[in-house]
């Protein structure tokens, strides 16, 4: 994430996500494209549940009206 948040010059969410998808596809890239998009989607789902976990307030004081 330290990457994307050079490039993106922010620090948010937005990071985790973009750094995991990314991740999954390296990770996967010799193996095909069916398993690049197994691997993104894997990294995305994890990072969802890691950012659920750890960045609970953040995310549903967002959410309150």
């Amino acid at each position: 994430a330290l990457g994307v948040t050079w490039i993106r010059d922010q620090e948010d969410t937005a990071n985790t996500f973009i750094a995991a998808g990314t991740t999954g596809l390296i990770y996967k890239s010799t193996a095909g494209l069916r398993s690049m998009g197994l691997g993104a989607a894997t990294g995305l789902f994890l990072a969802g549940v890691y950012t659920l976990v750890t960045d609970n307030d953040n995310i549903w004081s967002k959410t309150r009206y």
